[in-house]
């Protein structure tokens, strides 16, 4: 059931609606742009105007593709049967991938002699998502996801282009006898969301057709945040880890892929899984902590938590300086979690190899080891 007139919503019930499936506003203007859209579809032509839409730019990693799938659920959460389709485009994307591609399964199954029923035009054809979106949205509610757009040919942005201008499209073999067919879409049931990574340049006209809006990575209180809210760690390791994600994400370190939300999400969880299991077992005789995972194996899984791809680590490494950062990193959720300080001990890198249970020197609560 709808808890408001989906017309007339304010942006603050909006907001809250895409909170409740999920959505954490890392950027207002964007959401901004998401909620105009949503009243443009809501409140606009059924059968003349463009298709509404939005252009979402920026780094990967930003939430710029779960924007989309969060409109898509907040539109079931308040009443609406809804539909979700994703395209991630490529360098051979073409016409045939988003509108219609043959199907050639249908006809040589008809002329073997097996099939159940003479096919229909429909089954000679597999649609393509901007089709299908097309077809959707004369039924129900629907959000078109066209992801990683820059990395298409610009021929597709044409395609686009004069798809979301008119809102229909023409598609040879699907009338009478094969001929062409007109397939308009119910602009009051319809979104596109385009999503793209800086690699190249979108056509002008394409962009004045939508609202452009470019997500950058949040701000480093917004991040702390939600680290705090999703990944239940304290404001010193927080601040830590968003300290060194921004390191590495500045345009002069030649990173390829730096780290983002999600995945220092993911990386605060896993370490912090670990701080519990710390604090479960309790201390030792000599009132010291000990971990069950080696201290260089903590480090490294550290650096290939932020960084994805296995080239960038070794310059990664050199920006973040210091080579203890994941076992300092675990001494901050310790104290995020009400511990004091206390020595740490590691597990032995050759206990892994079963030569013994041995466990290394207690390590200082930052991570570093003890003063001879």
């Amino acid at each position: 059931m709808t808890t408001f007139d989906p017309k007339a919503v304010t942006f603050h019930q909006f907001a809250q609606a895409m909170r409740k499936v999920g959505y954490a506003t890392t950027d207002p203007q964007a959401l901004l742009a998401a909620f105009f859209t949503v009243q443009q579809m809501l409140n606009g032509k059924t059968d003349r105007g463009p298709v509404p839409s939005i252009v979402l730019d920026g780094p990967p990693g930003t939430g710029k593709s779960f924007m989309a799938e969060c409109l898509a659920w907040m539109f079931k959460a308040i009443g609406f049967d809804a539909a979700y389709i994703e395209y991630n485009c490529h360098p051979d994307s073409s016409y045939e991938d988003f509108v219609k591609d043959i199907n050639i399964e249908a006809p040589v199954v008809a002329q073997s002699g097996f099939a159940d029923r003479k096919p229909k035009k429909e089954d000679l054809y597999i649609p393509g998502p901007l089709l299908q979106a097309m077809l959707e949205s004369q039924k129900r509610k629907v959000v078109l996801l066209i992801d990683e757009l820059d990395k298409a040919r610009p021929a597709v942005d044409a395609l686009l282009l004069t798809a979301l201008n008119s809102g229909r499209l023409t598609v040879q073999g699907l009338g009478d006898n094969g001929d062409l067919k007109v397939i308009d879409c119910n602009r009051q049931n319809i979104i596109v969301v385009i999503a793209k990574n800086d690699e190249r340049d979108l056509h002008p006209a394409l962009l004045r057709r939508g609202r452009v809006i470019y997500i950058d990575y949040p701000s480093p209180e917004v991040e702390m945040r939600i680290l705090k809210e999703q990944a239940g760690i304290g404001d010193e390791a927080a601040r830590s880890i968003v300290t060194q994600a921004n390191k590495l994400r500045r345009r002069e370190s030649n990173i390829g892929k730096p780290p983002s939300l999600p995945e220092l999400v993911r990386l605060a969880r896993d370490f912090a899984l670990i701080a519990d299991q710390i604090l479960a077992k309790g201390v030792d005789a000599e009132g010291a902590y000990t971990c069950t995972v080696p201290k260089n194996d903590l480090n490294d899984a550290f650096v290939s938590g932020m960084l994805a791809k296995q080239e960038d680590q070794p310059l990664g490494r050199k920006l973040l300086k210091d080579k203890s950062f994941g076992t300092a990193f675990l001494s901050a959720i310790l104290r995020g979690k009400g511990s004091p300080n206390r020595k740490i001990r590691y597990l032995a890198p050759s206990a892994l190899l079963g030569r013994t249970a041995e466990i290394a020197p207690a390590q200082k609560p930052d991570g570093t080891p003890p003063a001879n």
